[in-house]
This record gives structure tokens, sequence and C-alpha cells, in this order.
């Protein structure tokens, strides 16, 4: 199970180079440079990927790119790179995204504006309503990360905070052509939860799976595209991996534990030998003080209930590489993992109670660290049955 990480690792680093969206920037039909704003965990990645579609087209864009800390640092000519604090906004989310606003107010209405969208870019991207403050959203988003609601909900609820969430921040735009392309890293593909849909227009519609259009007031053109999901990841991965592989499509929203009984279920009763590859993001509500994230969490879950099987093996990873930890992007376990935190004198079932996940896995040898290629389209849970 060892060997499949690097080549899980290798399919990220693949999947980074973005291909759909290297394509779509290169068929644009641009008459001058355009505009360019890219938000999110991956908006570096994206940004590259972009600036270099363009410049093969003979156009270096100038904008902005917003990124959390440790992930916003690359030269780009004509971009302004930012940085800001994430899972929760902090002073400069707001400094930058006031910055950011007054430069969209200020655009040349002739020319086309690329927004590029991320995972992240909720936290990162943000000015409060009226009456509130950053103590308020910062209050509020711990809340919610905390609150085991789905992201769509939590969405929903930071946009009634918000002066740019919701559609708000594309009205402020006067180009006449704007044109989004979204990483997502929810389920469905939502427009309107990705981001919490600070660029899109709810009027669109879809025109193919996974793009829209409409025309905005003063005959503006509004286009957005998916250019990437968790789905995409996983079908890349199991060309990757030796057969039998099996990917399944449905994404993963179940609460941590009983997404950990499903999987341990699944292993003890299937026939199907081989790997099996899911993905999604499980919903987990902290109720510890331990260090630790989804994945290990889950990965500690499951280890107790495949406790004693052999051939059986579970790697839960985040494709940011942070699993809630910086440097962690998960972990994984097999049949002996459990009684392995036992002989080293760990208790697993208080790790557990108290959301300890990371210390105790550690102890074992048992955590993924940070990819070099980090992409944010959720978890990937890989279930090897021999």
């Amino acid at each position: 199970m060892i060997s499949l990480v690097p080549v899980i690792a290798a399919s990220l680093e693949q999947f980074s180079c973005l291909e759909p969206l290297r394509q779509k920037i290169a068929a644009l039909n641009l008459t001058e440079a355009p505009y360019l704003l890219a938000i999110g965990k991956t908006a570096v990645l994206m940004a590259k990927v972009c600036c270099n579609a363009l410049q093969e087209k003979g156009f270096n864009a100038e904008g902005y790119l917003l990124a959390k800390y440790g992930m916003g640092s690359v030269k780009l000519p004509g971009i302004t790179c930012l940085e800001a604090g994430h899972p929760t906004p902090d002073a400069n989310s707001l400094a930058n995204s006031h910055l950011i606003v007054d430069w969209l107010k200020s655009l040349d209405q002739i020319r086309t504006l690329i927004v590029l969208i991320s995972g992240g870019a909720s936290a990162l991207f943000e000015i409060p309503a009226k009456d509130y403050d950053l103590d308020a959203l910062v209050e509020l988003n711990r809340r919610l990360l905390a609150s085991g609601l789905p992201i769509s909900e939590m969405n929903r609820r930071r946009a009634e905070y918000s002066q740019v969430k919701a559609g708000k921040a594309l009205e402020m735009v006067p180009c006449r052509e704007i044109r989004c392309f979204a990483l997502s890293d929810v389920e469905g593909n939502n427009p309107q939860v990705i981001g919490s849909g600070s660029f899109f227009c709810s009027d669109a519609a879809e025109t193919q799976p996974g793009e829209y259009q409409a025309i905005l007031t003063h005959n503006r053109c509004f286009t957005y595209s998916i250019v990437g999901d968790n789905l995409a990841w996983r079908k890349q991965l199991g060309k990757l991996l030796k057969p039998p592989v099996k990917v399944y499509h449905q994404f993963v929203n179940k609460t941590v534990e009983d997404w950990a009984e499903w999987l341990s279920r699944f292993a003890v009763k299937s026939a199907s030998r081989g790997v099996h590859i899911f993905g999604g993001e499980a919903v987990v509500q902290v109720q510890g003080d331990g260090l630790g994230g989804r994945c290990t969490h889950l990965a500690l879950l499951v280890a107790k209930q495949i406790s004693g099987l052999p051939g059986v093996g579970l790697i839960a990873v985040a494709s940011d590489g942070n699993d809630n930890l910086d440097g962690v992007s998960g972990a994984r376990v097999d049949g002996s993992s459990w009684e392995k935190l036992k002989a080293q004198g760990i208790d697993p079932d208080l790790a557990l109670a108290r959301f300890d996940s990371y210390p105790a896995l550690q102890a074992i040898d048992a955590i993924i660290p940070a990819w070099k290629t980090p992409v944010n389209v959720n978890e990937l849970y890989l279930l090897y049955l021999e």
C-alpha cells in the first residue's frame, strides 16, 4: 500500500498541469492583453497556466493574485501577488479585497477580464457587509468550520455577511467581456458555491456540463467554465494504477464516522479485490482539543474497524496538502495499524475521543506529508483490498 502514495503524488502533479484551463485560454479570441484576477488556494498554479497560455498568444495580462499565506509567492509579469488568512479571514483579507474591488471598478470596459477561482476564495476575498466587522467574520467562520455543515450551507451563510459574495463582486466589473474559470472543490460543481459565488451570475444558463453563459446589464458578456474537479483527478489516478481499479463517481459527503463505517463494511463484504477510489469531503464536527484533520481522523476510525484484517488498507489524503495542519496531506492505515498504536503505548480510543489523530498516527509513521504540487480539489479515499 505504501507504494501507492508515490502514484497518487504523480497523478496530482499530472493533474496540476490543468490542461483544460490551458486549452480554454489558448482558444480565447483576444485583440489586446486582458486583465487577470486569480483568487484561492490554487491561484498561483492557475495563474501560471493562464499567463503561459496568454504569452504564447503574445499577451501579458495585468492584475492581481490573492492566495493563502505561503502559497502566493510567484513572479508573473504584470501580476501583483497578495496573501491573506485561511481558513478564516484576517485583516489582510479585508485590506487586499478592498484593493482588488477598487481596481475592478476602475477597469477599462473594452478589455476582457479573466477571473480564476479555486477553493479558499471564500476566506481570502471578503469585505464585510454594513454593520459587521472583522471580528464578527472570524467568529462566523470559526463556528461554521466546526459545525459539520456542508460547504453549500456554510457559503450561503457567509454571503449574508458579505459585500462581495453571491455575485456581488461581479456586479462591480465594468468590462464588456468577463471570463471566469473555476477549479471546483464542492459537490456538484455548483458555481454559486465555489468561492461563495463572488463572480457568478445567478441568471447564467448552463449551455453544456460545466459551462455557463449570461448577458449582463449594459450588454456585457459573461461566461463561466469548470476546468477541473475531484472526479477528474480520480479518473486520472485510476489510469496510472495497476488493475484491477474501480473509480466511484459519487461525491462523498457523509459524516466522517458514517464514512469510516461504510468503508469498513465494504472492505469486509466486498468480493471485488484491487483498488477502489472514492473522493469528496467527509464532514467532521470537532469535539476534542487534539491535533488532526478530516483525513487523519477518518484513517484512525477505519484503522479500528479493520484491525486484524489482512490485506486491507486505506489512504485518505487532502489534495491541497493541508489536512487541517500545514505539511500534512493525510494518512495511511491497514489491518495492523491499531495494534501498532497500542504497542507504542498509545491509547487510540482516547486519541479518537480527543480528535488527536495526528500525533498518534505520526508515532507509527502513518502520516503522509504535503504534496510537492498541491491542487485544491477536495479529498481522496483509496481503499486497497488484496
